[in-house]
């Protein structure tokens, strides 16, 4: 059975009865729960057999020799980001989709001179890997800052060499370091100390290590724009605590749904009203979207920048890995819908390029 369409079909079957009033919701809601760990029965079975064929001899089928580390830790790691998609699992496709990234995985490696596939270049395999296929068509098209900063040898020198083609694809003509690169390093704390200091962030002395560390949401979080997140004590959470509300998002041909948890076992929770969504969806003349579900770690541009084909628009951040947005026509910058730290799904209209 497709497991993703289960649970779309699942999904769709409890916004339904939500939105009509009618219907039996509470089975509806058991359906989406069974439908769900279908899914991830359906994607954990997939992660078993790429487990299974590494340890085969037929290694040579997945564009490896055979000296590896005896993991799937790339293959897994892809793995995981395709199934952190929803919107596309949700859609039925990522059974097909994880197919052709459990192929591209060995691609990606050897295109990048066969990084050893543990933290953090499995992750930047996997990842180029899952994007190259989301994408289609032209292999490397959008390229993690992480893959740029590997190339350019940032993170040190690739076990094997890298193609030239391969080198220009990906970061052009910009020059190949050949040092160590922690020499290249700037102390920055004092520098950041004095600009956080003059923007009056500055109210004891962790508050630059938060403006250091977290530079796309620490400025409105220190200046109170933000609230620190509520810790509950682990024993109210074992009380059955009344005042946390629970809530979901249901994705239905494109639209969101937020979806309140009223009760739980027959009792009752408190409940806000869902948040009204500023970020839109749907098709807006000019409209750049986000590839992927995502935080925005920086928006480059400002309304009425005037932008080149190819000029980069918005940072986000996923998985840990930087994914950049670049403006695919020459424009002017009309409107912009995000700011730095907000997050943002797949489809989301990010800014408008007129």
């Amino acid at each position: 059975m497709n497991a993703g369409k289960a649970l779309y079909d699942a999904a769709l079957a409890a916004v339904n009865a939500q939105k009509s009033g009618k219907g039996d919701q509470k089975t509806a809601t058991a359906d989406l729960k069974a439908a769900e760990k279908e899914a991830r029965d359906a994607y954990q079975a997939a992660a078993k057999v790429a487990r299974a064929t590494l340890d085969k001899d037929g290694l040579a089928t997945l564009g490896l020799t055979g000296k590896e580390p005896r993991n799937a830790a790339g293959f897994i790691q892809a793995g995981y980001t395709l199934f952190d998609n929803a919107d596309i699992y949700c859609r039925g496709e990522a059974e097909r989709i994880l197919g052709e990234v459990l192929e591209e995985v060995p691609r990606v490696r050897k295109d990048l001179g066969y990084p050893p596939l543990v933290t953090p270049t499995s992750q930047i395999v996997g990842t180029q890997a899952v994007m190259n296929v989301l994408l289609g068509k032209e292999r490397y098209r959008n390229v993690t800052n992480e893959v740029r900063d590997y190339v350019r040898g940032l993170y040190g020198r690739s076990p094997a060499p890298i193609s030239d083609e391969i080198r220009e694809l990906i970061i052009g003509d910009e020059p190949v370091i050949t040092v160590r690169p922690a020499d290249l390093l700037e102390p920055v704390y004092q520098k950041m100390k004095e600009q956080a200091t003059a923007e009056g962030l500055v109210k004891k002395e962790e508050d630059v290590l938060t403006y250091i560390l977290y530079p796309a949401i620490a400025p409105s979080f220190l200046r109170g724009e933000r609230k620190p997140e509520v810790i509950v004590p682990v024993s109210r959470l074992a009380a059955g605590s009344q005042d946390i509300p629970h809530a979901m998002e249901v994705e239905v041909d494109g639209e969101i749904y937020n979806v309140r948890i009223l009760s739980v076992e027959g009792t009752a929770v408190s409940a806000t009203a869902a948040p009204i969504q500023k970020i839109p969806r749907g098709d807006i003349q000019g409209g750049i979207k986000s590839n992927m579900q995502g935080m925005v770690l920086e928006v480059a541009v400002n309304r009425g920048s005037d932008v080149k084909k190819g000029d980069l628009l918005v940072v986000l951040e996923a998985m840990k890995m930087e994914n950049p947005i670049h403006s695919p026509v020459d424009g002017k910058v009309s409107d912009i819908f995000v700011n730095a730290g907000d997050v943002v799904q797949s489809g989301d209209v990010l800014l408008v390029v007129e």
